[in-house]
């Protein structure tokens, strides 16, 4: 059955609770690269270990060519880890690193750089997570990793890379022992990511907030994505017999009840074909 008509919500995320807000707000403008030209002495490497070792050490040695040293990378780590627990950057540290970054903490490449280290909780980065992301991106200080940014932007642009971070978005906002997402989160999730992507989103959120759904499962989520870049803003070219989730049924169902959208024309047989049959 579908939801009720409801006048369209104008803003998506004037009703999310104050504290979701807070852990959304931690996900980052470009400025000129400096390029920081250091002699390094290189490391001797004992040939005898194997390629996995050999492969450890490379991670974690300095890079000439851009500077980086691990050392300095765990530096600027801590500049911003807690007091309390120096292996952890608590929101609080990572409010202080946008600051330095000169960016918002709502800004959607903060979501990128969290991708990039592979954070696992959102509002939390470790010193493993850290030390690992920081290494590829080659970061070892602030002025490097706000040269960065434009970098990371341009991920969003980069259709496997989108997919890639739309999808870790799921996992990265859920709470830890939850299998789905809230629906509050999800709301703002999705603005954050998909704000001006996707012309749709506005009526697929007023439709969540009147619907039965209170929470997103990973394969709905999944989905959103594939529906968004598949289907036509219009959503004549809905197929009702493709393996959608129900939701996407539904959704369709209310835009066209709802919101007046058009309904595909069904052809009809042709009598005078079937005669001469």
């Amino acid at each position: 059955m579908s939801p009720p008509c409801r006048k369209a919500t104008k803003d998506i995320f004037e009703d999310a609770p104050s504290a979701k807000r807070q852990r959304i707000r931690l996900q980052t403008s470009n400025t000129i690269g400096v390029n920081v030209n250091t002699n390094r002495i290189p490391i001797v490497v004992n040939l005898d270990v194997d390629d996995s070792s050999v492969e450890e050490m490379n991670f974690f040695r300095p890079d000439e060519k851009s500077g980086f040293t691990p050392k300095q990378c765990r530096t600027f780590f801590k500049k911003y880890a807690s007091k309390t627990d120096p292996d952890v950057i608590t929101p609080e540290g990572i409010e202080r690193l946008c600051s330095d970054l000169k960016v918002k903490p709502e800004d959607v490449v903060l979501l990128v750089l969290s991708w990039k280290l592979d954070a696992k909780e959102m509002g939390i980065y470790t010193i493993d997570e850290w030390m690992k992301g920081m290494t590829n991106l080659k970061c070892d200080n602030i002025i490097k990793l706000r040269n960065k940014l434009g970098y990371l932007r341009d991920r969003l642009n980069d259709h496997n890379d989108f997919k890639a971070i739309f999808r870790y978005s799921f996992g990265f906002a859920k709470e830890n022992d939850q299998r789905c997402l809230e629906l509050e989160t999800a709301k703002l999730v999705l603005g954050l990511i998909m704000g001006n992507r996707w012309p749709l989103l506005h009526l697929f959120v007023e439709f969540l907030e009147q619907s039965k759904y209170r929470a997103i499962n990973k394969d709905q989520y999944y989905n959103i994505l594939d529906f968004s870049r598949s289907v036509d803003k219009d959503l004549l070219n809905y197929d009702e017999n493709t393996a959608w989730p129900v939701m996407f049924d539904e959704f369709v169902d209310w835009c066209r009840k709802c919101k007046e959208f058009p309904s595909p024309v069904i052809e009809q047989p042709n009598e005078t074909d079937d005669f001469l049959l």
